[in-house]
């Protein structure tokens, strides 16, 4: 876990924040840090849920799977995994065992988190460039 210094930038902070509290539930030692790291995030997603950074094509949306194909050349059309709850559907089914082809299915989650984490940043460096134009 980091020291207790920067911000840490997510999308969706509520739903992040929800976890942290839940890991201190269960690991109290590291209240202070994760204390720290919710009181220290910044919402990605509020850029567009605010209508901060518009555009059309995101149909009145900011679904990260609106946004990033706007912004960048990135989209998660090509993925057999391309939907949060249908990961988090998957990811039980593994934790209890009950799926016939469990490598492929933590392939298929492994690129889906890596494209999650990948249109976090490009998205992020798009929004840097706008506000270093102007």
């Amino acid at each position: 876990i980091a020291p207790k210094e920067g911000t840490y930038i997510v999308r969706n902070r509520s739903f992040e924040c929800d976890r942290n509290k839940e890991i201190v539930l269960r690991y109290p030692e590291f209240a202070e840090i994760f204390t720290y790291i919710n009181e220290h995030t910044f919402d990605l997603m509020e850029i567009f849920k605010e209508r901060e950074y518009f555009h059309p094509d995101f149909q009145w949306s900011y679904s990260i799977k609106k946004v990033l194909p706007v912004v960048t050349d990135i989209s998660y059309d090509n993925l057999a995994v391309w939907d949060g709850g249908v990961a988090t559907e998957l990811l039980q089914k593994l934790i209890k065992n009950t799926l016939d082809n469990a490598p492929q299915t933590v392939a298929n989650l492994l690129e889906y988190c890596k494209l999650d984490t990948r249109a976090m940043i490009e998205i992020y460096k798009k929004i840097v460039a706008k506000i270093s134009n102007i």
